[in-house]
């Protein structure tokens, strides 16, 4: 995706923030921190801030054999729909890719999604749109600033694992189900080193809240928002 569609899809998401920031004497009754805002409460977002019915049924009938439906949007209906029997972390980042279509997309007049968990963002062979949708959906879920916050409170500056460590390696062990190597750690790449510490609940032996969970998202999710970012190497 050129970078310019890229910036434009992170630009909405802030701004969509920062507007439900700016109105957060409206939305609650005592003083909240930003990061309180997470995991995002998506519906909520929609609704009270776009005035945009959100609907969850269970399921989405479809009437093509095989095919599964996860979400769409229904402009002249002012509804956005997603399907209820996937997993949270599915349905939160389906939800947010379909707003990205509402809000940079205003030809789309009615979309239907399969389910997204956030991995589709290593596709770039998908129409700009939808990286474009993705773009926007991680930087709403996952904003840039707050994450690197949090990042940098649980793990310290940005980790880089290219050349073999025996400390880092016994960290990242830790969130491992089995002993890594020095040089496992660094052959497997930065994707492999990010899923991990999406998932890490310890580091340092200090306990630390996964960031996955921390975000509500999948841990795929997060782990291509932290390399997207250079938080790991």
């Amino acid at each position: 995706m050129p970078p310019e569609r890229e910036a434009r899809a992170v630009n909405a998401a802030q701004e969509l923030l920062r507007g439900l920031w700016k109105r957060r004497g409206e939305f609650w009754s005592r003083n909240i921190d930003p990061g309180e805002l997470f995991p995002l409460d998506v519906p909520f977002v929609i609704h009270n801030v776009l005035g945009i019915r959100v609907e969850e049924p269970e399921e989405i009938p479809v009437e093509e054999e095989g095919r599964e439906i996860a979400g769409f949007i229904d402009r002249k209906g002012k509804r956005i729909v997603v399907a209820q029997k996937y997993k949270s972390q599915w349905r939160r980042f389906t939800l947010a890719h379909e707003l990205g279509h509402w809000i940079l997309h205003p030809a789309v007049v009615l979309l239907r999604e399969r389910p997204l968990n956030g991995s589709e963002r290593d596709d770039y062979k998908r129409p700009h749109e939808e990286v474009e949708a993705d773009a926007f959906a991680a930087e709403l879920l996952m904003p840039t600033k707050l994450l690197k916050k949090v990042f940098r409170e649980s793990f310290g500056p940005p980790i880089d694992g290219r050349i073999p460590d025996d400390d880092l390696a016994f960290w990242f062990s830790a969130a491992s189900p089995t002993k890594i190597e020095p040089s496992e750690l660094t052959a497997r790449g930065p994707r492999y080193r990010a899923f991990l510490l999406a998932q890490a609940e310890i580091w340092q032996s200090t306990s630390v809240v996964p960031l996955a969970d921390r975000f509500g998202v999948s841990p795929t999710a997060m782990a291509i928002q932290l390399e997207e970012l250079g938080l790991v190497r």
